[in-house]
């Protein structure tokens, strides 16, 4: 039995070993807490074990088990440095300065270097740059030629934003023969040296000189990545550059790769999704917010609007509307949409009173109020529409607000309060002459009052600037249209009247301008019929159900006169 599990251990070892040497920190750490339980009194096992805890931002546990180590055996000065510095990761800086104060009262500790450079990074961390630079000037003071002074000092004036001393200090400590330092203390010093490269050129007002920063830049990325395409950190610090350089789609794809490693790195994931949201990539912006919105508390609210807004934009409105709801507070445009979510939604109580809220603010919304209005007016809630309109010219002033006077004078319109609405309309069309649709609507209001002569006198005025228009813009589809509403309501006009000459001309007229509509030839067979004149009838009711076999009107008019 004892055989089986020294077995089992071992197997789990080499898997974590295996993962580790492969940089697999995630599968790793699946392993981690077997290998602590089953090496505790290995010290060597333990340091790999707080490595992989620190490499996944887990600093409190990598403490918890280099606490142990000391443990075992406090002498490596090593230990005390990574012990110190895990503490100081879990912001706990005064447990750590006591660690490497103790280290200093050993017998020659006071003489290493390393250890005052490891106090610079305590202080460096916890944003006191002056103790940080004294214990560096100690530890130059001891061996001016070390490869980790240097990196401190790069590491001090980084934090600093001396971005031209950080730059030289990295690059002194890799110009060395590379035997004083680890291959992670390289890579972490060329992750510096590409950000400072990269905030120099952004900084150098002489182009030629900030094209060559970014140059080094890239080229120091490039050569982390194919040293090690799997450090988390080169993607995170080069996702950070990117994004505060509001180059958000760079950012987002570095912060992927960063994610993909650090499944749990959820500073890492919030800058993920704002990078992408940023970008108006709401998909990609979602998988991350959906993650890291429960895990920092202070981003909480702000992902979740982001969220629900990103939800609006992938057409999840429902979702979209729930999330919504959620939030603490909301602005006009998160009213907004989840005014138009509640809509595409069909809960249209949610869209109506979502809409209001975002109408009414300090925030002038003149292009949300015309559609709000709109749509109150296809809802037939015609006194609300009325009012929206109303409250948009108020504040507005722009070619909607003139389109805002015809809206109203329709709403009245189809509201039957025909004296209101010609009105309205009139006043539109002082506004914009040229209006044919304006027009149009004031004969059928006029007509609709059972004043045909004044309803013919503006709609012969709409057929007639709807010919001209089209003389001078053939083909233009929206004036066609505008012709065709003139047109049909000149010939319903006149066949009320029993003036069947009149839509015979008006008929062939419209046909001139759209002979592909059946309607023409409709109101044509009503006039042959109303005159007797079966033939023409017939032959009027065959071409409109050419055009559209199944209108109901001419095929019943055509089979009560027997056509063949």
């Amino acid at each position: 039995m004892l055989l089986g599990n020294t077995l089992f251990a071992q197997s789990t070892f080499d898997q974590f070993k295996k993962a580790v040497e492969d940089k697999e920190y995630v599968e790793a750490l699946r392993y981690t807490p077997e290998v602590v339980n089953q090496f505790r009194k290995d010290n060597v096992i333990l340091m790999m074990a707080a490595d992989v805890y620190m490499e996944m931002e887990l600093p409190d546990s990598a403490v918890s088990i280099l606490a142990l180590a000391m443990e075992n055996d406090d002498d490596a000065p090593t230990l005390h440095r990574e012990y110190a510095l895990a503490l100081s990761k879990a912001n706990r800086t005064d447990k750590a300065l006591s660690v490497m104060n103790a280290l200093l009262k050993r017998k020659k500790m006071d003489k290493d270097p390393e250890n005052f450079v490891t106090l610079s990074n305590i202080y460096i961390a916890a944003d006191s740059v002056l103790q940080a630079e004294y214990n560096l000037l100690v530890a130059r003071e001891l061996d001016d030629k070390n490869a980790q002074v240097y990196i401190g000092l790069g590491d001090l004036y980084f934090a600093k934003k001396v971005f031209e001393l950080a730059k030289d200090n990295y690059e002194s400590a890799l110009s060395t023969d590379g035997k004083q330092l680890s291959t992670k203390s390289i890579l972490n010093a060329k992750i510096k040296l590409a950000s400072s490269y990269y905030k120099l050129g952004n900084m150098e007002m002489d182009q030629q000189l900030s094209n060559e920063y970014f140059r080094r830049s890239l080229n120091t990325w490039n050569e982390i990545t194919k040293a090690d395409p799997k450090n988390a950190t080169a993607f995170y610090e080069q996702g950070k550059i990117f994004f505060l350089a509001s180059k958000f789609l760079e950012a987002g794809a570095s912060f992927n790769r960063y994610a993909n490693l650090r499944p749990e790195g959820w500073l890492g994931r919030w800058y993920a999704g704002q990078a992408w949201y940023n970008s108006r990539k709401y998909d990609s912006a979602a998988i991350h917010l959906e993650l890291v919105r429960a895990k920092i508390d202070t981003i909480t609210g702000k992902a979740n609007a982001m969220l629900a807004h990103a939800y609006f934009e992938t057409k999840k409105f429902q979702e979209s509307i729930n999330l919504y709801k959620s939030l603490p507070t909301m602005n006009q445009t998160d009213y907004e949409r989840m005014g138009y979510a509640a809509f595409f939604s069909k809960d249209t109580i949610t869209a109506i009173d979502a809409f209001n809220k975002s109408i009414n603010g300090e925030e002038k919304k003149c292009n949300t109020a015309f559609r709000f209005a709109n749509l109150l007016q296809s809802m037939k809630k015609y006194d609300e529409a009325i009012a929206v309109f109303k409250k948009r010219i108020a504040d507005c002033e722009d070619s909607n607000s003139v389109k805002s006077r015809y809206f109203i004078g329709s709403c009245f319109y189809l509201a039957q309060k025909y004296d209101s609405a010609l009105i309205s309309l009139k006043e539109y069309l002082s506004m914009d002459g040229s209006s044919i649709s304006g027009r149009v609507y004031i004969g059928n209001t006029f007509n609709a009052l059972k004043r045909s002569d004044s309803a013919k006198r503006y709609l012969f005025s709409a057929v007639e600037l709807a010919q001209q228009s089209l003389q001078s813009n053939p083909g233009n589809p929206s004036i066609i249209k505008e012709a065709e509403l003139a047109f049909e309501a000149m010939c319903r006009v006149a066949l009320e009247s029993k003036e069947t000459q009149s839509v015979i001309k008006y008929g062939k007229a419209w046909l001139e301008i759209n002979e592909k509509s059946a309607i023409p030839h409709v109101y044509l067979g009503f006039a042959y019929q109303t005159q007797g004149d079966k033939d023409n009838a017939c032959k009027a009711y065959a071409e409109a159900l050419k055009r559209d076999p199944k209108n109901t009107a001419s095929q019943k008019n055509k089979s009560a006169l027997g056509c063949p």
